[in-house]
């Protein structure tokens, strides 16, 4: 059986594969009740690493926190194009860490990823800017961008399908 020669594949999909075919370290994706959203009805988990402190993003979740460096805004994207199965939410979630946005991601029927991204206005922008391109596998026709309402919300979380 042929290998994969792993330099050529891109950082979300190593980390992906070696979660999923190495069962001696832990998923990328925390599989703990907390993670679930059961207070919801819904299934799915909170994309975080493992191990991984949910505080990092705790300045980027708090709408009331004062104006030290910039005012907290909340977009909503959908992005439409080839972006379902080339693992854009997980590359979203990546980029949300990075530059410590608050939000979530889901997938839609119509084959569109829908997110919503919460944190400081250049953080958003940022990963707005992102969005149009997406991961490397994705090829993004359109993206619908508004702004949106202050949701509250810990980190960053993939949500179900609607």
């Amino acid at each position: 059986m042929a290998r994969f020669d792993t330099h050529t594949l891109s950082e979300p999909l190593r980390l992906f594969l070696a979660a999923a075919f190495n069962r001696q370290h832990k998923s990328p994706w925390a599989d703990n009740v907390a993670d679930r959203h059961a207070e919801h009805g819904r299934v799915g988990h909170a994309l975080r690493l493992a191990g991984t402190p949910q505080d990092g993003f705790a300045h980027a979740a708090d709408p009331h926190r004062g104006n030290e460096e910039q005012d907290m805004i909340a977009r909503k994207l959908r992005i439409h194009g080839r972006v379902q199965g080339v693992g854009f939410r997980y590359s979203a979630w990546l980029e949300a860490k990075r530059l410590q946005v608050a939000g979530w991601v889901r997938n839609r029927r119509d084959g569109s990823v829908e997110l919503y991204l919460l944190g400081e206005a250049d953080a958003v922008a940022q990963l707005e800017d992102w969005a149009h391109r997406g991961p490397n596998a994705a090829y993004v026709e359109n993206v619908e961008a508004e702004d949106s309402d202050i949701e509250d919300c810990a980190g960053f979380a993939e949500r179900p399908t609607v």
